[in-house]
């Protein structure tokens, strides 16, 4: 009898990955299925995304991701925190090249502005998922909100505001509400043209910038007024 071609369909092996058998290559591995997680999340919603569908994203089998994220909960918080950790670096190396303490301000939050707008679909999954998935604790039990990345890029904020307000001489500004005010603002303007792109808006940056000067102006002047 005739040998088996061997091209034929019989004895065609599908190509399969290699497995990561350094530390380098596992979290070379680790990092694909993080970036197809944080697509598909932004993409389809934290409800539609199964780890299953996250490992055929990056290519690989079922099996392999569970090697690395136990559940769904666990990859998302990965991607959190590596995204956050990402950002959070980025603005403390612009709030340490500026000495100035409202040019500092100024450029930590237009700076944090345009990350978010070049980097959207990390946005939509730090901030822009469902309540259900925003409540998602991380393994010690903390809220995302309350995780130590999340206190860190709050933190870096609070900091330059108060020094900032402490530059101007004004003390009766309530400063946790200047500053909670300036992240929800610049927040919202990051998000909110995004999803009404319907609507004919001022270019989001120059929007920020106006809210940022305008905010600061008005602390600045607060002092003279009272």
């Amino acid at each position: 009898m005739a040998g088996v071609h061997p091209t034929s369909p019989r004895t065609a092996r599908r190509p399969s990955r290699s497995r990561a058998n350094t530390a380098e290559a596992k979290n070379d591995l680790r990092a694909k299925f993080i970036a197809a997680g944080r697509r598909l999340l932004a993409a389809k919603g934290s409800r539609d995304v199964s780890l299953r569908s996250i490992a055929a994203a990056a290519g690989y089998s079922p099996g392999t991701i569970y090697q690395y994220f136990r559940d769904h909960r666990a990859l998302l918080i990965a991607i959190r925190e590596e995204d956050m950790l990402t950002a959070v670096i980025a603005f403390e190396m612009i709030a340490a090249s500026e000495p100035d303490p409202e040019e500092r301000v100024i450029k930590v939050f237009l700076g944090a502005a345009r990350y978010w707008l070049d980097n959207f679909d990390q946005y939509q999954t730090l901030f822009s998922l469902s309540p259900y998935k925003l409540a998602v604790n991380d393994a010690s039990g903390l809220p995302f909100g309350r995780s130590p990345i999340v206190v860190r890029s709050y933190s870096l904020y609070d900091r330059i505001v108060r020094n900032l307000l402490a530059a101007y001489g004004v003390t009766s500004i309530d400063a946790k509400c200047a500053v909670d005010s300036l992240i929800a603002a610049v927040h919202g303007i990051v998000s909110f043209p995004i999803y009404t792109r319907t609507m004919d808006w001022t270019p989001s940056m120059s929007m920020i910038e106006f809210l940022v000067r305008s905010l600061l102006t008005s602390w600045k002047t607060h002092k003279s007024e009272i």
